[in-house]
Parts: C-alpha cells; sequence; structure tokens
C-alpha cells in the first residue's frame, strides 16, 4: 500500500517537472528570437541611418576661364527706332512685391514688382524698372526699355511678349505658350529649360544664350551681337541672319534651319580640375549661381578612354553627366553661358555622386577668383567661398 502511494506521487511530481521544464522551454525560446531579431534589426536600421561611406576628396580648381558674355560694344546695341509696340501706361500700379488678381497691371519709371503665382492679364514695364514673375499665368509681358525682368518657378505666359531695349532678360524653368515673342534691342538675355511655343524673333541684340529649351515655334536671330544657342529641341523652324558671334551645340533641329550660319562663336568659358584624391570622382550636378547648368563639354587631359555615360569612348568631347575624373587625372570643362550681370562675379557649384561638392568663384573680366575643396562631410553651400 505505501508502495503505490509513493508511486502516484512521484507521477504527480513528474507532471509538475513537465511543466516547468516546457514553460522553461518557452522562455528560451522567447530569448533566442528577440536576440535574433534585434540582431536583425540592428543591422538593418543602423545601415538606414549610417548611411553609404562618403570616401574623402581633394580636387584642385587649376584654372577658370572667364564665364563672360563674349565681347561686343554695349552702348552699340539699339532697338528698332520708333518706340515699342503694344506698350501702354494704363493698368494697376504694380510696386513692391503682391499676389495678383485678374487686372492690368502696369510698372512706373524705376520702380520694382514682384509678382508671386496667380492669374491676371497683361504687365507693362517702362523705362528702368524691374519685375519678377514668380509663377502665375498672364496674357503678356510688355516692356519699354526696362532695367530688368526674370520670369522663374513655372510662369506660363500665354500670350507673348514685346521686350523693347530691355537691359537684363531672363527666363527660366517656364512656359512661352503662344502668340509672338520679340526681343528687340535687349542688351543680355538668357532662355533656360523652357517650353516655349510661341513664334521667337531676337534682333538687334547685345548677347543672347537659349539653353535646353524645347521650342516648337518659328525662330528668327538677325543681327545680334553675341548667341550662345545650346542643348535645344527645336520642333519649329530656326534661321541666323548677321550674328557676328554665334556658336551652336548639342541642338536637335527638325524643322528647316541653316544652322551653318550660326558660326564664329566658342563656348565662353572653361575650368581645369584636378582629382589629387585616391578615389574616382563623379559630378553629376552643376550649378551656376544656384541655377542647373547644362551647356557643357567635357574631356580628360591623359590616358586613352574615358566614361561618357553608358560607354567608354577615346578620349574626346563628352556632353553628358556624369562628368568621370579618375585618381590623380585632369578633366577639361568648357562651357557656353551668356552671364546676364556681366560685372557680377559668379559660384560654380559642382556636386558629386557622394554629395560633396567643388565651388568656385570665377569674376567675368579677371577669370578664378577662389575656390574650395569638397568637404569629408556633405553641407549645403551657401555664398561664395
Amino acid at each position: 500500500m505505501k508502495g503505490l502511494r509513493r508511486f502516484r506521487r512521484f507521477r504527480r511530481s513528474r507532471k509538475g517537472i513537465s511543466s516547468i521544464l516546457a514553460e522553461t522551454l518557452m522562455v528560451l525560446i522567447v530569448i533566442v528570437m528577440s536576440v535574433i531579431v534585434f540582431i536583425f534589426a540592428t543591422g538593418t536600421f543602423g545601415g538606414l541611418l549610417t548611411g553609404p561611406k562618403l570616401y574623402p576628396e581633394n580636387f584642385s580648381l587649376i584654372a577658370a576661364g572667364s564665364p563672360s558674355a563674349g565681347s561686343f560694344n554695349a552702348s552699340a546695341i539699339h532697338p528698332t527706332p520708333g518706340g515699342p509696340p503694344h506698350f501702354s501706361t494704363s493698368g494697376t500700379t504694380c510696386t513692391g512685391t503682391i499676389t495678383p488678381v485678374n487686372v492690368n497691371y502696369y510698372v512706373p519709371p524705376g520702380a520694382s514688382c514682384t509678382i508671386n503665382g496667380g492669374t491676371f492679364q497683361s504687365i507693362n514695364v517702362n523705362y528702368g524698372a524691374s519685375l519678377t514673375l514668380n509663377g502665375g499665368n498672364l496674357q503678356a509681358v510688355n516692356d519699354n526699355n526696362s532695367a530688368n525682368i526674370n520670369i522663374i518657378n513655372n510662369a506660363h505666359v500665354a500670350g507673348g511678349m514685346s521686350l523693347y531695349g530691355t537691359q537684363s532678360f531672363s527666363m527660366t524653368n517656364s512656359n512661352a505658350a503662344s502668340g509672338a515673342v520679340t526681343m528687340d534691342g535687349v542688351l543680355y538675355a538668357t532662355y533656360s529649360n523652357n517650353i516655349l511655343g510661341a513664334t521667337m524673333t531676337v534682333k538687334n541684340s547685345g548677347s543672347v544664350q537659349f539653353d535646353s529649351n524645347t521650342m516648337s515655334g518659328a525662330t528668327a536671330f538677325t543681327n545680334d551681337q553675341v548667341v550662345r544657342f545650346t542643348n535645344n529641341t527645336v520642333n519649329g523652324t530656326l534661321f541666323f541672319t548677321s550674328d557676328p558671334n554665334c556658336y551652336q551645340a548639342n541642338n536637335t533641329v527638325n524643322g528647316a534651319n541653316n544652322l551653318g550660319a550660326c558660326a564664329g562663336g566658342a563656348p565662353s568659358g572653361g575650368l581645369d580640375i584636378m582629382n589629387t584624391g585616391t578615389y574616382t570622382v563623379s559630378f553629376n550636378r552643376l550649378y551656376l549661381d544656384s541655377q542647373g547648368w547644362n551647356g557643357i563639354s567635357w574631356q580628360l587631359a591623359s590616358g586613352s578612354t574615358e566614361q561618357c555615360g553608358n560607354a567608354s569612348i577615346p578620349i574626346g568631347p563628352c556632353t553628358v553627366f556624369p562628368i568621370v575624373i579618375p585618381a590623380n587625372t585632369l578633366v577639361h570643362l568648357s562651357f557656353s553661358w551668356v552671364n546676364p550681370t556681366p560685372t557680377s562675379p559668379v559660384s560654380i557649384v559642382m556636386w558629386t555622386m557622394p554629395n560633396n561638392y567643388l565651388e568656385a568663384r570665377v569674376d567675368p573680366t579677371a577669370g578664378l577668383v577662389c575656390s574650395s575643396r569638397s568637404m569629408d562631410a556633405p553641407r549645403v553651400p551657401i555664398g561664395y567661398c
């Protein structure tokens, strides 16, 4: 009888032990799984937080040519006699910064007007005045010897522009949709990365650059002192007449044209950059005074081949990004650009694929002023070096 009681106690004890062992095993499984998850998560999120390794880079900017507008006599630039067509002094006066209502605006002599977005009719800009169109939609811009007109940030001009004796004009990342754009006696002008559906007539002007635009209307240059026409897609006609310092490169022209008449000019500047580091450097973005810069050609100074886009080519001109510079190698970079402020220094910023950069300041009359090497860690390029 005593033996039977001992046997029953032993069985109850075995069941208790089994429960304890099962619970202990579950705790061990949870601990092991937690360790595995921790190791995986630490590796994954650690990689996301630390990012790619930034290799140290060293460049030397050996020389810089002047990014000038070309040599011409600015005082000899005169629009066609008779005054500007389509100009009126009527309309709501615009001075300072406004958000527009749907009316016609007028900028009086010497005043400054900035219009942010919105939709309105047209604007007339009188002599010595300045206008900035920061986005928005309008019908027309008419000018009478103004000091400066700047059109940016996807502004949409639906009906055309009449620019007469403008001292400085620039249009970037915007749209001249239809109608006619006439530039008569404009001293300095740049069109960059625009969609230009309007008929473009450029005559009697000083120094004009069209770079990386898509153009579908008829375009004609006549009696302009300096023309730089680069990286454009032209689906309309294109003609040059009596433009003595004319340079064109890397354009796609699908309509009738006389590109051969654009001659006598050359790229307006250049940089020589030496990669003094131990790693290959790839510049994939360039900025000139904070604007994207596409009108470039580059080639290595030594070696037998270079990486141009997705292909390996013999050493020679390449017009696509990135600019690939092997260690201890010099690259020649030439560019076509018309400086809208021909007496002020310009900032040149070149970004590499690891987001380090090289910054330089170039004076249009004196060439290279100063340059800074890239940083081991990325930083925002603010101001001049």
